[in-house]
């Protein structure tokens, strides 16, 4: 997941950067590819966790991602035109990506893991 996270972050930080038009592309596809990285292991996780449930928990979770989606598509319209440039909105989103996400993320699953066999698996 580490790759996911941080390899798209830094793929859409180099996109400032990009001089031509062919090289955008190339990032853009790059960005995309490493973040599959991280999604195989959100879709592992659903299967690990609760495997009776994991069609449910990624029906919910799809649902949330696509209402996440659909609002931040408009806020990035609304964010663009307040500043004029897109830019400023691709550098935000590297940042919250690999600035941030990441190290919530690593934090979260050092408190919250355990290696205990839970009573509601066993049923």
């Amino acid at each position: 997941m580490s790759l996911g996270f941080i390899g798209s972050g830094v793929s859409l930080l180099c996109l400032n950067f990009a001089k031509s038009p062919e090289i955008a592309p190339v990032l853009l596809t790059a960005a995309l590819s490493l973040s599959s990285f991280s999604q195989a292991g959100f879709l592992l996780n659903m299967q690990d966790i609760a495997p009776q449930y994991a069609g449910f928990l990624h029906g919910i979770s799809n649902s949330a991602g696509t209402l996440a989606a659909i609002i931040s598509t408009i806020g990035t319209g609304y964010f663009v035109q307040w500043l004029g440039s897109f830019q400023a909105f691709l550098s935000l989103t590297a940042f919250c990506i690999a600035g941030i996400q990441f190290p919530c993320g690593l934090n979260s699953l050092r408190s919250n893991t355990s290696v205990f066999v839970q009573q509601w698996f066993l049923v």
